[in-house]
C-alpha cells in the first residue's frame, strides 16, 4: 500500500520554519547582518562619544537614532539587524557633515565599519594674556555667545560653529576684554585675547592694537603735540618704542610689538607731559588692505572706562588714524578721528630718522 507523503512534507516544513526563526526571520529572506559603525571625527579627532547621531538605509528609509559609546579616538554605534547585501547608509551626527556610508554585508555577518565625519566648526585655541606683557594670566572667567563659561588659566580651547562669535574675557587686577572672531568651517584658528591691567594713578591711557590674519604687519603710531619738546621726541612706534620728556620721564611707551598675524600692539601713556597724542595705525606689511584687517583698537582709561573702534572697510590707504587723546596731569580726553589717511602727519615724517 502506497503512503501518502504529505505528513513528512509537513514536517519538513515545520522544521525548515523553526531553523529560520533562530535567525529571527522567515527562512526564505536573506539572513540580517549586524553592522557596528566606528565614527571618528577626521577635522579636530574630538571624541564623538555621547553625540546625536542618526543613521539612515538609503534602501529601505528605516531611520534609527542613537548615541554612540565613547572607545577612545573612536565611537561605536550599533547598528542591528540590517538586511545583508549591498547597503548604503547615511549617518547624519549634531555639527557634522553627513557622511555616506557603502558596503557589502552578508547574512549573519557581524561587521565593523569605520566613518570618517567632518565637522562643521571651528577649532579655537585662545591665550588670555596681560597686555602690557603677554604673560598668560593665571585665573580667567572665559564666555562666549553659545553661553559657554571657562574658569580656568587656560589656553582655552573651544568648538565653535563657523561664523562670527564675540569671545568676553575677566580676571581679577584686569578690566574685562573681548574679541571678534569670524570662523570658517573646518578651520584651526589660534590667537591671544589681551587685557589691560587695572591703569595706575600715573598712567593715562592704555591703547590695544588688534587684528586679523592679514595684513600681516599693523604698527602703532604716537605722535606728541606739545611744542615743549624736540620734534624727534615726540614720535612713539616701533623704531623708538619710549617717548621720554626733556627731564628724562618716559610719557608713552610701546609695550608689545607684534610682526606676525593674530597679533597686538599695546600702548601706555601717562600724565607726565601735557599735549594732545595723535593715535595712528600703519599698515606695515603683507597682503590685503587696512579696511580688510578687521583691526580693532581699544583705549582705557580710569575706573576701566573703554572705548573699542573698527577700522573702517572702506580704508583703503596706508594709515588709519583712530582718535586724539589730549592729556594732562589730571585727566585725558578723548576725540574720535576714525578716518583713513593716505600718509602720516609732517611732524611725524620729520622726526623719524
Amino acid at each position: 500500500m502506497q503512503r501518502s507523503r504529505w505528513p513528512m512534507l509537513t514536517l519538513l516544513f515545520f522544521l525548515l520554519l523553526l531553523a529560520g526563526a533562530g535567525a529571527a526571520v522567515p527562512f526564505f529572506l536573506p539572513k540580517p547582518a549586524q553592522v557596528e559603525l566606528l565614527l571618528k571625527d577626521v577635522s579636530f579627532g574630538q571624541n564623538l562619544g555621547g553625540v546625536s547621531v542618526a543613521v539612515t538605509d538609503l534602501r529601505s528609509g528605516r531611520v534609527i537614532s542613537g548615541t554612540p559609546v565613547d572607545e577612545g579616538s573612536l565611537a561605536r554605534l550599533v547598528f542591528p539587524r540590517l538586511p545583508s547585501g549591498q547597503v548604503e547608509l547615511e549617518v547624519q551626527a549634531e555639527g557634522f557633515r553627513p557622511a555616506p556610508v557603502s558596503f557589502e554585508a552578508l547574512p549573519l555577518e557581524r561587521r565593523q565599519v569605520e566613518v570618517g565625519l567632518r565637522s562643521m566648526s571651528s577649532r579655537v585655541l585662545v591665550s588670555v594674556v596681560n597686555a602690557r606683557t603677554e604673560k598668560p594670566i593665571s585665573m580667567v572667567r572665559l564666555v562666549s555667545q553659545e553661553g559657554e563659561e571657562f574658569l580656568t588659566g587656560g589656553p582655552f580651547t573651544l568648538i565653535l560653529p563657523a561664523g562670527k562669535h564675540s569671545l568676553q574675557a575677566e580676571a581679577s587686577g584686569f578690566c574685562a576684554g573681548s574679541r571678534e572672531i569670524s570662523l570658517e568651517e573646518g578651520s584651526d584658528v589660534e590667537f591671544s585675547l589681551p587685557l589691560s591691567p587695572v591703569l595706575e594713578v600715573e598712567e593715562a591711557a592704555r591703547l590695544v592694537l588688534d587684528w586679523a590674519e592679514n595684513p600681516r604687519d599693523l604698527d602703532a603710531h604716537v605722535l606728541l603735540e606739545n611744542p615743549g619738546l624736540p620734534t624727534n621726541k615726540r614720535h612713539v612706534y616701533f623704531g623708538k618704542k619710549e617717548g621720554k620728556a626733556n627731564s628724562g620721564e618716559i610719557y608713552g611707551r610701546l609695550d608689545v610689538d607684534h610682526t606676525r598675524s593674530e597679533g597686538f600692539e599695546t600702548v601706555t601713556l601717562y600724565h607726565r607731559v601735557s599735549g594732545t597724542y595723535r593715535y595712528l595705525v600703519n599698515r606695515y606689511a603683507g597682503t590685503g588692505t587696512l579696511g580688510a584687517s578687521q583691526a580693532t583698537v581699544a583705549i582705557t582709561t580710569r575706573g576701566c572706562k573703554q572705548k573699542i573702534y573698527h577700522v573702517p572697510e572702506t580704508c583703503q590707504g596706508p594709515f588709519w588714524s583712530v582718535a586724539d587723546l589730549k592729556v594732562d596731569a589730571t585727566s585725558v580726553d578723548i576725540l574720535e578721528r576714525n578716518e583713513c589717511i593716505s600718509e602720516g602727519p609732517k611732524e611725524w615724517r620729520r622726526g623719524k630718522g
